[in-house]
């Protein structure tokens, strides 16, 4: 196997899948051991250099962590010391750049989705405190801690033995796969609009055309949605789905300018398109980034700024907010009845 060094589990340790999923998770990890080298290195930085020194070390972070969002098993068997100093200088960095509150705060939800991490972070009282304001660390039961390998030697990688794969789950795989029809379906209809919602006109059904791909949209990331939550704890799952849409990240600029264009032109779909935006900032490690850069961030509202983490409020929430300021039934025209309708 590769071996990431002394105290690493090697990719074969992790049980990586074959071909180019192997290649991802070896680099997810290879970017995640960069990046807790350069957390360990601080502690030598002298002052003067320290607040550039920590700019580049949580940059290294955050993008590991985004590329562990789609590769959940690379945070595994980690020594729980390095765990910690990490988790510690999240916390002091979030104190430090309050700006930047939420998007610690979404680091330390991949982080806590890892035992070892979420053990780490449990294990100190003082650390814990100071995570407690950024994000409350779960409180799920933790498996025993690994033991020695068999025959009684060490596990490889320090005694650590990640978990092995759930039992395949058929009916989940079947609902992933729909689900990524219709999205596949939604975004081949939206390039035809050129990503824009088409103007009025009675000459045509264009905008009939477009609400139905927007609604293949809506149902199939709200259906990966579902299979992700049916999906549990089982990271390799989620991690799975997420490296699924990754293969669309080229069209997430597109379905934003939509999105937006929907949400100007079709006020009654506000709180789907809260939803959708959402959804897959939960799902898509790369849409997130690209909403996170995008103007029409702000066009779409409070729910898809919070998503990017640049307001107070969880996506969740601004969701729900949405669906209550959207207009009665009774006050809307006939036509917008009818599009509300698809839903």
């Amino acid at each position: 196997g590769v071996h990431f060094g002394s105290s690493r589990a090697s990719v074969a340790a992790l049980r990586a899948p074959a071909g180019g999923a192997q290649l991802r998770m070896a680099t997810a990890r290879r970017n995640l051991d960069e990046a807790l080298r350069s957390v360990q290195g601080l502690r030598t930085v002298p002052e003067h250099a320290r607040e550039e020194a920590e700019e580049r070390t949580w940059e290294q972070l955050r993008q590991a962590l985004r590329e562990a969002r789609m590769q959940p098993l690379a945070l595994s068997c980690v020594p729980e010391g390095e765990a910690a100093a990490t988790l510690r200088f999240l916390a002091a960095w979030a104190a430090k750049r309050r700006v930047l509150r939420a998007k610690v705060a979404e680091g330390l939800r991949v982080l806590f989705g890892d035992a070892g991490w979420l053990r780490a972070a449990r294990g100190d009282a003082e650390l814990l405190a100071s995570l407690e304001p950024l994000l409350p660390v779960p409180e799920r039961p933790l498996p025993a801690r690994a033991g020695p390998g068999p025959s009684g030697a060490p596990a490889e990688g320090g005694g650590c033995q990640p978990e092995a794969p759930a039992p395949e789950d058929s009916a989940l795989r079947r609902e992933v796969r729909g689900a990524l029809e219709l999205l596949t379906s939604a975004l081949e209809a939206l390039r035809r609009f050129d990503w824009a919602f088409p103007p009025e006109s009675s000459q045509n059904t264009d905008r009939d055309g477009a609400v139905d791909a927007f609604r293949n949209l809506f149902l199939g990331i709200s259906r990966l949605s579902v299979a992700a939550r049916r999906a549990g704890t089982d990271r390799a799952r989620k991690g799975q789905i997420a490296l699924a849409l990754e293969a669309h990240s080229a069209d997430w600029p597109g379905v934003l300018r939509f999105l937006a264009d929907l949400h100007r032109h079709r006020r009654v779909f506000s709180s789907q398109v809260s939803s959708v935006v959402a959804k897959l900032t939960e799902l898509s490690p790369a849409f997130e980034h690209v909403l996170e850069e995008a103007p029409e961030a702000e066009l779409l509202g409070p729910s898809a700024a919070a998503a990017a983490g640049a307001g107070p409020e969880p996506a969740a929430a601004a969701a729900s907010r949405a669906t209550e300021a959207s207009p009665p039934a009774a006050a809307l025209p006939e036509r917008a009845r009818a599009e509300r309708a698809v839903f």
